[in-house]
Order: structure tokens, then sequence, then C-alpha cells
């Protein structure tokens, strides 16, 4: 279907690429079982109790850049709602994805590390789809229609974002230096 869809969208035929994506991200969605409770409780040892939710939540921003994207066919006139399509794909659903797996699969992968803190897990979380939030609601009308509260909420999401960047970086920079847990269990021996 996405083969379909980028065909679609390379011959000019953009409104159905933008359904067909938007079939397409509530098949993933579907398909993976994302919105669906667990039959087992998720592993939450060393990382954020609120990560199960942020999963689901990266999906909703794709299902949200897949319906901004339908609407940007018939109703984009300056790159508005183009732009709060990329944006809710780009930082909602990859975003929010990479902060979440990240924790959770980096500090494995680097030396069996602990993540330094979760609340600052959580934090960035926030602060990524707080941001990304505030971005796709106020594009539109700052870009679309001109209206100036838009403009600074663009300014907003931009500090927010930044700042959850920032904080996922110290947050991994800060595990990175500690030592891995099986070395910590042998020189407390």
């Amino acid at each position: 279907m996405l083969s379909i869809a980028l065909a679609a969208g390379m011959m000019g035929v953009s409104m159905l690429c933008a359904v067909l994506l938007l079939v397409a991200s509530a098949v993933a969605a579907w398909s993976l079982h994302i919105f669906q409770p667990s039959i087992r409780p998720p592993k939450l040892q060393n990382i954020h109790a609120s990560f199960p939710y942020f999963i689901p939540g990266a999906y909703i921003w794709l299902l949200i850049a897949a319906i901004l994207g339908c609407f940007a066919v018939p109703f984009d006139q300056n790159g508005g709602f183009t732009g709060a399509s990329r944006r809710a794909l780009a930082v909602g659903f990859l975003g929010t994805m990479v902060f979440s797996i990240g924790c959770r699969v980096l500090p494995a992968f680097c030396g069996m590390r602990l993540l330094f803190s979760p609340r600052v897990m959580f934090c960035a979380l926030a602060l990524l789809n707080l941001g990304c939030f505030l971005r796709v609601a106020s594009e539109i009308p700052a870009y679309e229609w001109n209206q100036l509260f838009a403009w600074h909420l663009l300014l907003v999401s931009a500090l927010a974002e930044l700042t959850a960047v920032a904080l996922f970086v110290f947050n991994l920079l800060a595990t990175f230096t500690r030592l891995p847990a099986h070395l910590k269990l042998r020189s407390a021996a």
C-alpha cells in the first residue's frame, strides 16, 4: 500500500497519495495492536512508568500527520497544513519513538548501563510532545491566516522541543558516563 501511495504522489495524484498514507498508518497501528491492552505488563525497570503511554501516543501523532496530509491537498495555501503534518510525523511520531525506545534500548546496547534518570526521560518526552502539540496547533493559523498569537506559540513550541532534546541528550550522556550495571556489582563486592 505504501508503494502505491508513493507512486500516486510521484505521479501527482496528491489526494490519492494522502488517503492511502492515512489508510496505511491506520492499518499499521491496527496490525501492531498499538491501542489494545498488552497481555503482560510492560517491563519498566529503570525507565519511567509513562513509557507504555508514549508509544501509542506516537501512533496518534502518525495518524494526525496523515489526517493533516489529507487536509493539506485541498486547503494548503502557504504551507501551514503541510508543515503541521510534517511536524506531527517527524517530531510527534519519530521523535517520540526515539525518545521512548532510545532511553530503553541504548543504555542496554552500550554496556548494560542503567538509565541515569527515568524522571528526566519523562520530562524530555512530555516537553517534546507539548512542543509538538503547540507547533502543530499553531502552524496552520500562523502560516495560513497570519494570526499573531500563533506566531508566538511557534516560539514557545521551539523552546519546548529544544529543551526536550537537551534533556534527552543530557540523560543519555549521564547514562554513558556511569559504570555498566555488572561492573558496579563487582566493584561493590
